[in-house]
């Protein structure tokens, strides 16, 4: 069940955008789906500088937005737990001499990252063939070269998939390759409305990756919730002024995932096989692995945690991964709505 309300302040709803006064529509009565766009007011050194800020559940404003991002402004977007902030870098081919893509991620946005850490690639499965380096993954990891095996990695929920990368490439900017063993991280997630956005987006662009990660200063906190990212920017000048729009995912944001992504790492050629854990995350690693069929081993520099507010015990992860699941569903059901036209 669908029903309008007024954003008056009058009904407490959650997520609500700040300063947000346009047409709300409760999902199932209960998730508020904010229908208009709205803009955040700021004055970095007294400058007026408006905002874009988009729910990624209104279709209409889809293609506006994969006009910015094609332009090559930065996007903050809520990925499934947190804020992240990332925007398209140029092929090494297709750069300015000296140029530096990756300059305004680092100085501005995720502020204080060192030059050797490289940035995470949000790419279409479909896209990742070309990068990876196929002969060095171990032979029972061959089968991924087929995109129907590269989009079940991300089926079960969000995951960085750490893959061994072509040494010679020109379409992936330095920023994104680590190059002490030659690999780089791959984002996607089974989300209806993020995937539309990117379809779009690869209609028009063909030389560049959306690159990027959380959105903070490095070694800190990113923020959890959209009140927390208004805050946030109100406190970081250098985000109120390299910060061009954001994106809202409530149906993410209502499940109080609040917690990054796991990351797993597939194993190469001469190992004995099998995934190595990275970094915990809101995504089981362990029920991943059962439903692709893998065997999963930590990585031989340990494992991280990603950062989350909720603790990292059995009954905690339990609880996360099942807020993960329960919000791919309710997703797949209002994308179906949205496409018949039955949301409004």
């Amino acid at each position: 069940m669908e029903r309008e309300t007024r954003n008056d302040g009058l009904l407490e709803i959650f997520p609500r955008i700040p300063n947000y006064t346009g047409r709300v529509v409760l999902f199932e009565g209960e998730i508020p789906i904010h229908q208009d766009k709205t803009n955040w007011v700021f004055h970095p050194e007294g400058q007026r500088r408006e905002i874009p800020v988009y729910s990624v559940w209104n279709y209409d404003y889809h293609q506006e937005i994969v006009n910015q991002i094609a332009q090559g402004k930065a996007a903050a977007l809520y990925m499934w737990g947190t804020f992240g902030i990332g925007m398209l870098l140029d092929s090494p081919m297709w750069q300015e001499k000296d140029e530096v893509e990756s300059a305004d991620l680092r100085q501005h946005l995720k502020i204080g990252r060192p030059w050797d850490q490289q940035f995470v690639n949000f790419m279409h499965p479909d896209d990742m063939v070309d990068f990876w380096d196929i002969d060095r993954f171990h032979p029972n990891f061959r089968t991924l070269q087929w995109a129907s095996n590269r989009w079940k990695l991300y089926q079960s929920g969000p995951v960085h998939v750490v893959a061994p990368t072509k040494k010679k490439n020109p379409y992936l900017d330095i920023s994104l390759l680590k190059e002490e063993d030659i690999s780089a991280s791959y984002f996607y997630m089974p989300h209806p409305a993020l995937n539309r956005i990117i379809e779009m987006l690869r209609r028009d662009v063909k030389h560049s990756v959306f690159g990027g990660g959380s959105l903070n200063p490095h070694g800190g906190i990113p923020p959890f919730t959209t009140r927390e990212l208004y805050t946030q920017i109100s406190r970081i000048l250098d985000w109120q002024k390299h910060v061009d729009l954001i994106l809202v995912d409530e149906i993410a944001e209502f499940f109080k995932i609040f917690r990054s992504q796991t990351q797993i790492r597939i194993p190469q050629k001469g190992s004995e096989g099998k995934i190595e854990l990275v970094r915990l995350g809101a995504t089981d690693a362990a029920r991943w692995v059962h439903e692709m069929g893998y065997e999963i081993t930590d990585a031989p520099e340990g494992v991280k945690e990603a950062s989350s507010v909720w603790p990292y015990t059995v009954e905690s992860n339990q609880i996360v991964d099942g807020r993960v699941r329960e919000s791919v569903d309710k997703m797949r059901i209002l994308h179906q709505k949205l496409k018949a036209g039955v949301f409004n």
